[in-house]
């Protein structure tokens, strides 16, 4: 029977690649055998620890703990003249192993091949087939306890090899690293085992009644003018039997002459009345005879495939007990995200699926379906939905200020310096003030009066010291100073104000002019213009207006306030 296909592909399955690579290490590993073989020949034995130790003569034909290969005489045997003359029989042993021969152990190479001859020097040994698929391949001997033991390999289901794990019934290290099975065999317990009875001799499987390669047993190779009949090199064939060239077969059971030479039955078949066919229960599908009742690839019928992680259990196909068909594909509800305690229940981003729950992180909760960290989310602060607003941020969980900072309401503030919030959440600092290790404080220049910072050298409420208010009206405080004039200090003039300054000035007439009632300005743009202390609409070049009246005293005082780039504005007065 061939190997079960998969129904899907299995990440760290054997691709013929691979094969290939394991093959070429194997042909390495015959090299490793050669080196052993001359280690024994030189009265060394190779035990099961890797050790060589000295051993005499007398001491190789007993049994040994070693990997399997034992030293035996390799003088190669030779036919002499009269052995060439002797007549050749069924029985004859001479210049062959007998049928009953348990193996070639070695043979020495032909000239060509061999590192020295007759002369006495070195003789290249290789090792021949065993008898059976389970001694034939040579085993890589376990390494010491001072080397290094390589990859952690799963105890009892996987074997190093080559730097690697591999399985237990790789069909390229069977029984040993290197030892390859034949295409149609497979490996069982460390051993390559053969479909139809057939045994495993030199990477491929052969019948050994019919073989003459490996008549009776593996490597029992018949002369030229021999058959193999039952097993055994003979003259002719044996009644029953038909010659497929040195080999006599019934076509009525051989699975590789089938009803006629060289027609192998394939697929694992086996030959019935001379017809290939598989055994029952199996049928043949995709030309391999397959079980319909286990096999996910044929379940039930030939062209039914179980979907991806499916077994076929008397021919249905179904998931693994701990599993559920979700879209044609076995799935674990109790783990997998996309199937999250029954089918079709997708967990969300970042959620993992715990004994069938989509769960979020240690520490986040599902808002707005998507898992957030509640304690340090704005939006969702302690629980789902709860935001921090205003300068409050989300700290451990709970809407709360920076550190050294007080909440007042929304607003976060340092009650030592916050004029909003000076000393109390309450107190809010005035007018020209600041706030100074939690106390509101006037500004430099600035004076405390009834809990209002004041300039008492201009306020006419305060005017020089608190409470000292300029009573006259009209009076302005200078200078912390009361003025009843409306601007101080005032230069006197007579008729017309020329060549201003570019800063303005304060003038006031010295005659009674009570009688003027027109005013008008020249090259005044960017000044500004009171009369009285009355702003006039004099803020042009060559406006005229009308004059208000007197101050108390008769006289006018005329400010000019502003700067401007020339001196050459001027103002007048008359009568209209």
């Amino acid at each position: 029977m061939q190997r079960p296909a998969t129904p899907l592909p299995i990440s760290g399955a054997r691709t013929p690649t691979a094969r290939v690579a394991r093959e070429s290490s194997a042909r390495w590993f015959g090299a490793l055998v050669n080196l052993t073989a001359l280690l024994a020949l030189g009265g060394c034995e190779v035990y099961g620890d890797n050790l060589l130790q000295d051993t005499d003569p007398a001491s190789m034909q007993k049994p040994s703990s070693s990997i399997g290969i034992k030293p035996v005489d390799v003088t190669p045997s030779t036919r002499t003249s009269s052995e060439d003359d002797a007549p050749s029989s069924p029985d004859s042993t001479v210049g062959r192993t007998p049928p009953n021969a348990t193996s070639r152990d070695y043979t020495a190479d032909d000239d060509s091949n061999s590192d020295a001859g007759s002369d006495g020097s070195m003789m290249s040994i290789q090792p021949s087939a065993s008898t059976s698929g389970s001694t034939s391949d040579a085993q890589t001997p376990s390494p010491t306890a001072s080397e290094p033991t390589g990859p952690l390999c799963a105890a009892g289901k996987e074997r190093e090899c080559y730097g690697e794990c591999v399985a237990l019934d790789d069909v390229v290290n069977c029984g040993g690293c290197g030892t390859v099975c034949a295409d149609d065999a497979e490996c069982e317990r460390g051993q390559c085992v053969c479909p139809n009875k057939r045994e495993h001799c030199d990477e491929q499987c052969v019948e050994l009644a019919t073989d003459a390669a490996h008549c009776g047993s593996c490597a029992h190779a018949c002369e030229d003018d021999e058959v193999c009949s039952d097993g055994k090199c003979q003259l002719d064939c044996e009644d029953g039997t038909e010659l497929c060239g040195q080999s006599c077969v019934n076509f009525n059971v051989s699975v590789e002459h089938c009803g006629g030479c060289d027609v192998a039955c394939m697929g694992g078949q086996i030959c019935i009345d001379g017809n290939c066919r598989c055994e029952l229960p199996e049928l043949l599908c995709d030309d391999s005879c397959t079980d319909l009742k286990t096999d996910a690839n044929h379940c039930g019928e030939c062209d039914v495939v179980c979907g991806y992680g499916q077994v076929c259990e008397s021919g249905e196909c179904m998931c693994p007990d701990d599993q559920t068909l979700c879209d044609d594909v076995c799935t674990d509800v109790d783990t997998d995200v996309a199937n999250c305690g029954s089918c079709g229940t997708a967990c969300v981003d970042s959620q993992t699926c715990v004994e069938g729950t989509c769960t979020c992180p240690s520490g986040e909760l599902l808002c707005e379906e998507q898992c957030i960290n509640v304690v340090t989310n704005d939006a969702h602060c302690g629980e789902c939905d709860v935001a921090c607003t205003g300068d409050l941020s989300c700290l451990e969980g709970e809407c709360a200020c920076p550190e050294n900072e007080t909440a007042c309401g929304t607003s976060c503030a340092d009650l030592q310096t916050s004029e909003l919030f000076c000393g109390t959440c309450s107190t809010a600092c005035g007018d020209f003030q600041t706030c100074e290790d939690g106390v509101c404080t006037c500004m430099d220049g600035l004076r405390k009066c009834a809990d209002t910072c004041v300039d008492v050298a201009s306020n006419v409420e305060h005017c020089g010291a608190c409470g000292a208010a300029c009573d006259e009206e009209g009076a302005r405080c200078l200078n912390g100073e009361c003025h009843a004039e409306p601007c101080w200090p005032a230069t006197n003039i007579v008729n017309r104000i020329d060549n201003i300054p570019s800063n303005g000035g304060c003038w006031r007439t010295t005659d009674d002019l009570t009688t003027f009632n027109a005013m008008g300005c020249w090259n005044f743009a960017g000044h500004e213009l009171l009369v009285n202390g009355v702003e006039t609409t004099c803020t042009s070049a060559g406006s005229t207006f009308e004059a208000p009246p007197p101050h108390t005293d008769g006289r006018y005082y005329i400010e000019v306030t502003g700067t401007v780039g020339n001196s050459y504005a001027s103002v007048d007065w008359w009568i209209q």
